[in-house]
């Protein structure tokens, strides 16, 4: 997923930098174009994905399955390595740098389409989680929205894609 945030922004975003506008529309096109693609290799109509890691397991009482117990300890340590990465490593200080002040970081020597690259690898990659894990709680359907993960996997994106 991270090698296709990097074509994407290769070849797509990067010459529609700071038109926030055309952006937006090439993303929504972009969106379009992947479900079409959907469409044509999956069919339109629904299908049931079986989970990964059956069972249900009792935690204080309650009853979850293992399924959504991975994916709120998966995603917890996601966020937490994402805290980690862009709070204390270098890379993290300029994405933060560029996003409070992109003139001021150019000034600093921060390239700033190396930064966008590493945001659209990355948002890219972290949007790979979301897919994965919603398998027990939806059923794939032609179109992309019907399940809460898919909706966060787009907006993972596009946080991408405003840097």
């Amino acid at each position: 997923m991270a090698l296709l945030g990097l074509l994407m922004e290769r070849f797509l975003f990067r010459r529609l930098f700071g038109q926030f506008l055309a952006s937006l529309v090439m993303s929504l096109g972009v969106l379009l174009a992947i479900e079409g693609l959907c469409w044509m290799f999956f069919g339109i109509t629904g299908q049931a994905i079986p989970a990964i890691f059956p069972g249900v397991v009792r935690v204080l009482g309650a009853t979850v399955s293992r399924q959504r117990l991975v994916v709120i300890l998966g995603g917890l340590v996601l966020i937490g390595a994402l805290f980690l990465f862009i709070r204390y490593t270098r890379t993290g200080r300029a994405i933060r740098a560029v996003e409070q002040n992109p003139d001021g970081a150019v000034l600093q020597g921060i390239d700033i389409h190396e930064v966008t690259r590493v945001v659209f690898a990355l948002s890219f990659a972290l949007s790979a989680w979301p897919p994965c894990s919603r398998r027990p709680s939806c059923r794939w359907t032609r179109t992309w929205g019907t399940c809460r993960s898919s909706r966060g996997s787009s907006s993972s994106c596009w946080a991408a894609w405003g840097a």
